[in-house]
């Protein structure tokens, strides 16, 4: 066994050993990844970009235009790019096949049964993607990038089944996503850091390698942190809590100002003109929207419960549950502000969860 991962290993580092990287794939044909390869295609035109998804109509969508879905510039952007060096496939042995670096863009939603239940990840996406592209990889090496947002240990759960399901040698790096909807095309136009997590092996160092120098057309080396893969997993959902507790924060300061009558924009203007307090997601809303925040909230409590860390679990509960008194304390207040709501009409002012996104679910418009 050990003689046959020291080939692997060998194998791997002679194909990518100073070859061009000229074929790329995504597989997830939802916001990151068609814009992150909309992004790249338009700064490697040498390189060809390909997108699958297992969605028909998402696949037929973007070929033809308009996108399923809005975000600002991005359909100028591949308008400009289709049908040149950025194309759209509903074959993914076809696309893996071809493909030397091959992007994971896929949704995580939280376990709908058993241990874990609406707080653990549910991996089974990512076990079974990583069973299609060995099967599909046609026994040659490839350089697999998990770029959504991912739960911890998914770097370790695809490595798994590449080693069990396939005797070539398939390197997995971590480059989490840390753009916002809304405005991800203007944010991944030039990057002030990204993130790349590795394994500190010799066909990890490899790929970590091939693929800094991959992206050196659209981002510096020296903008690229380097990390291991736990690292690069936590730093997302780290990230999203903060942004979270923060949202919380303003959330819990503006129900303290209506029951005084002070003036909350005024309060925050304060707290925002102390220098270690930066001025980002200071306003106060109904409540946290979208998948993404509360979901990887969830993940947060659920892992530092396995790992018996209760009272950090405890914390960040508490974040969750501040988001859930807010959403109750809006809606009360409308019938308590208007009276009888019987037979009126209401009208809402925005209706997907952030501005500049046609994104609805887990919209507090809607919920």
């Amino acid at each position: 066994h050990t003689k046959m991962a020291s080939e692997a290993t060998s194998n791997f580092c002679k194909m990518f050993e100073d070859r061009k990287i000229t074929d790329v794939a995504c597989i997830g044909a939802g916001h990151v990844g068609v814009t992150t390869m909309a992004l790249m295609a338009d700064r490697m035109p040498d390189v060809q970009f390909t997108v699958f998804d297992d969605n028909p109509s998402s696949i037929c969508a973007c070929q033809a235009g308009p996108l399923p879905f809005f975000q600002p510039g991005l359909d100028d952007l591949c308008n400009k790019l289709r049908g040149n060096n950025l194309h759209f496939s509903p074959s993914l042995a076809k696309t893996v096949q071809e493909a030397q670096i091959i992007f994971v863009c896929i949704n995580t939603p939280l376990k709908s049964g058993g241990l874990g239940d609406g707080q653990a990840a549910d991996l089974s996406s990512w076990d079974n993607i990583a069973r299609r592209i060995a099967q599909a990889s046609k026994m040659e090496c490839k350089i697999i990038v998990v770029c959504s947002t991912m739960p911890m240990n998914t770097g370790k759960t695809m490595r798994k089944v590449f080693q069990a399901a396939d005797t070539v040698k398939h390197e997995v790096l971590c480059f989490p996503a840390f753009y916002r909807g809304g405005s991800s095309v203007q944010e991944l136009a030039s990057p002030s850091t990204v993130l790349l997590g590795f394994d500190d092996t010799k066909s990890g160092t490899m790929a970590y390698s091939v693929f800094t120098q991959f992206l050196s057309p659209w981002i510096p080396q020296e903008r690229i942190v380097p990390s291991n893969l736990w690292s690069a997993e936590l730093a997302k959902h780290a990230q999203n809590a903060m942004i979270a507790q923060r949202i919380s924060s303003a959330n819990a300061v503006s129900a303290l100002c209506e029951k005084t009558g002070a003036d909350l924009e005024e309060v925050m203007a304060v707290a925002r003109s102390d220098s270690r307090i930066s001025d980002g997601y200071f306003k106060a809303s109904p409540s946290i929207g979208g998948t993404t925040l509360m979901q990887n909230m969830k993940m947060v409590v659920w892992l530092s419960e396995m790992l018996q860390l209760h009272e950090v679990a405890e914390y960040w509960q508490s974040v969750i549950e501040m988001n859930q008194y807010q959403a109750t304390r809006f809606t009360s207040n409308i019938p308590h502000t208007m009276g009888n709501v019987k037979d009126r009409k209401v009208a809402i002012l925005g209706f997907s969860y952030k501005p500049d996104t046609s994104d609805t679910c887990l919209s507090p418009a809607i919920t």
